[in-house]
């Protein structure tokens, strides 16, 4: 029906929720207990970013008896085109169009006339030249027309199932103008959106009467499995295993509405749609997941069949031990004489053993070459760079990927490429760089096989040595830190199994008796130490970032009440659950402006932004719609802090971590801390780390595929060597 917007009772300035009073002359569609006056009907409503304006507005929805009375909960909204000077002036100067102001709008208005919204939304080249308008803001001011009607009837439809407002966001980004009829034809499309699980789907679904039996459910479910996966990971499952866990969501504890052998189909039909990949009885792919993996396996093995000689290698390690004034050792040398000998080897080893001596010679030899040194993170990064004298960049910048992860990589032309924290880089990733490079590219990939493996599906690193064609060196004797350090040795004893660790000035342990003992002495402990270091020089470390009472999230708050306490004076700026405040510290969780894992401080707030400043006085804006890739960083999980290194950590480890506690964990949480490690907890947690030597094993196959394309090239040389040879013998038989 149509209406008008009398005024505005309520407006949630978080996710858009308003509570109005709207008029409409359509009385015959109005409840009997509405108020009529003067032919017109007023009642109060509900509903999601309604346009605050004069405009008539077409809306739908549905009456709800509330305490306040009858309520029309609106669904959809959409607001009819003004026809007339002072409505066209309005909405062209509204905040939908960032630029235009009343007078550009006027100028506007009287070069279209009454028509001129609907003239700009069917040919936006009209208002290029007046008032200074380009072609491509035009454009963008069509596509802000629609976006608004298509972003707010997006958000009417999905409030009911408590979807925000940046959340529909990104469907719309994902799907555009066709979003909504997309989820109302199929919800299950929603599973395709970052952020969206099929759970979310399924109750769109079950509350718009989709079938239960339908295809598209159970297909979205088995996808949606395959792509869950990842976040153990794993690239593949076992099918039945596949089929069980589709069986359990989809009958959602309730009688059997799905089979077993409808499932099994339905996983076949998926393969034959080229979905997934099924490889023998065992394995069940993502197409996209078993292409990365292949096609990686495929490239790398080419890439390792490049052989290189370099002549007087030992003489020129020697003028640069000379010129640098340091002596490496045997394994040191090997692992220079590889990265030159061969186009694709490893150097391993943890804290200390010589890792960043290799970098300094081997990029030291390597001056008349096209060099580019990468590692995961920014942190990791800038230390390659002060460590080498050499510019190095993230992995994600070298290749140009900052969005939303579909982006096809830029080609890296070098020559010669070294990548530190390899331990970090997951089976797509890996993917891409062999993607973006030549098989004639040298590539030394350094890293700490012991640590965690990477965050996403995959063990890169393990697989290529456990494949044995790549040539790999273990670095073993510690250099870096002084002998009375414990941080090192207890790092060894650690990887060793041994739990009889050492204890000193610069590795701690504080015995706590509860949870609430364990976060006051953190809290303390924190406190005292920020004071003699610095806020950016120590970080908490927990192996859990939600769960239990000693998590990140909880750590966090506690941390910033005591460093960083609310104050009437300091502005700060609400996202969801999330408060941001002046001088907050804080981590990008996504690459995209920043690197995955950077940590800054907030300098500035508005009303709807925020600046943090990074590291190198890199300054970020942040619009709300980004606060989502934002979270505050005093403590931080064990796993975020892989490729980067601290002054001081402080890990407090539980029975209550009890499924976290595994060697590579703690190995990765101490190796953090540069100068000084701090335990809080109990001495027990301490020892069942370090006696589960769970590596995790992860569903990847990428070891077994580099082995079997390699065995593959060898025959096939092999075959073309005999059938010459053959060739040769004929004719020299033939020539007698």
């Amino acid at each position: 029906m149509k209406c008008k917007l009398k005024k505005i009772i309520y407006e949630s300035k978080d996710n858009g929720f308003i509570v109005c009073v709207l008029t409409t002359p359509d009385t015959l569609n109005i409840p009997e207990s509405i108020r009529i006056n003067n032919g017109l009907a007023e009642f109060s409503a509900t509903g999601y970013n309604i346009p605050n304006s004069e405009s008539t507005l077409d809306i739908d929805g549905k009456w709800i008896d509330t305490k306040y009375g009858l309520q029309l909960q609106i669904e959809s909204c959409i607001e009819s085109l003004p026809t007339n000077k002072d409505g066209i002036i309005a909405y062209l100067s509204s905040d939908i169009f960032t630029g235009i102001g009343a007078k550009t709008a006027e100028i506007i208005y009287n070069e279209l006339g009454d028509n001129a919204i609907e003239k700009i939304q069917q040919d936006p080249k009209c208002i290029v030249g007046i008032a200074g308008v380009t072609e491509k803001k035009a454009h963008l001011y069509a596509e802000k027309m629609a976006e608004s009607n298509g972003i707010r009837n997006l958000v009417m439809f999905l409030n009911k199932f408590n979807i925000s407002m940046t959340r529909c966001q990104s469907i719309y980004k994902a799907y555009g103008a066709k979003s909504l009829e997309i989820l109302k034809t199929n919800p299950y499309n929603i599973c395709k959106v970052r952020g969206f699980g099929f759970l979310t789907a399924d109750d769109i679904a079950r509350k718009i009467n989709v079938s239960l039996t339908s295809i598209d459910r159970i297909q979205a479910c088995i996808l949606f499995i395959l792509s869950e996966i990842s976040k153990s990971g794993h690239l593949f499952i076992n099918p039945n295993d596949l089929a069980q866990l589709s069986y359990k969501y989809l009958n959602n504890g309730e009688d059997e509405i799905i089979s077993l052998k409808t499932i099994e189909k339905q996983i076949k039909e998926l393969k034959r749609e080229n979905e997934v990949v099924i490889e023998g009885k065992s394995r069940v792919y993502l197409w996209q997941t078993f292409k990365e993996e292949s096609e990686s396996a495929k490239k790398i093995v080419r890439i390792n069949r490049q052989k290189n000689v370099i002549e007087n290698i030992d003489k020129k390690i020697s003028v640069i031990e000379k010129d640098l004034n340091i002596k490496l050792d045997a394994s040191q040398k090997q692992a220079i004489v590889n990265c030159y000998n061969f186009n694709l080897s490893i150097v391993t080893g943890g804290p200390g053993t010589g890792k960043t001596t290799i970098l300094k010679v081997v990029t030291k030899l390597a001056n008349d070459e096209n060099l580019l040194l990468m590692a995961p993170t920014g942190r990791a990064a800038r230390r390659m760079s002060e460590s080498c004298g050499i510019e190095a960049s993230t992995i994600h910048s070298a290749l140009g990927l900052f969005g939303d992860g579909n982006e096809v990589p830029e080609i890296l032309n070098s020559d010669f490429i070294i990548i530190d924290e390899s331990s970090m880089i997951d089976q797509k990733l890996m993917y891409l760089i062999m993607e973006s490079i030549d098989i004639s590219t040298r590539i030394l990939l350094v890293g700490d096989v012991d640590q965690l493996p990477s965050v996403g599906a995959g063990n890169v690193l393990r697989e290529l040595i456990k494949s044995n064609l790549i040539p790999t060196t273990y670095l073993r004797t510690i250099y870096r830190q002084s002998e009375e350090s414990y941080i090192s040795l207890n790092a060894r004893l650690i990887n060793s199994g041994n739990v009889k660790l050492n204890y000193g000035s610069d590795f701690k342990f504080i015995e706590c008796n509860s949870n609430t003992e364990v976060l006051n002495t953190i809290k303390q402990t924190y406190v005292d130490l920020i004071k003699e270091y610095s806020i950016e020089s120590v970080q908490v470390l927990t192996p859990s970032r939600n769960k239990g009472s000693v998590c990140t999230d909880t750590i966090n708050e506690i941390l910033r009440r005591e460093v960083n306490p609310f104050s009437e004076d300091s502005p700060q700026l609400k996202f969801g659950n999330k408060v941001f405040r002046l001088g907050d510290k804080v981590m990008q969780t996504r690459n995209k402006k920043v690197s995955n894992g950077e940590i800054g401080f907030i300098i500035e707030i508005s009303d709807s932004e925020l600046v943090v400043e990074y590291s190198d006085n890199r300054l970020i804006d942040y619009a709300k719609e980004d606060l989502e890739f934002l979270q505050h960083a005093y403590s931080t999980t064990i796993h975020k802090s892989q490729g980067s290194e601290y002054d001081v950590v402080i890990i407090p480890l539980l029975k209550s971590n009890f499924i976290m506690l595994k060697r590579n964990l703690l190995y990765t949480a101490i190796t953090r801390g540069k100068q000084k490690v701090i335990i809080v907890g109990d001495k027990w947690a301490i020892s069942k780390a370090i006696t589960t030597n769970d590596i995790g094993d992860r569903n990847t196959n990428l070891s077994e595929r580099i082995i079997f394309e390699n065995e593959k090239i060898s025959r096939k040389y092999s075959s073309y060597y005999n059938n010459n040879k053959q060739k040769n013998s004929n004719v020299q038989i033939s020539l007698h």
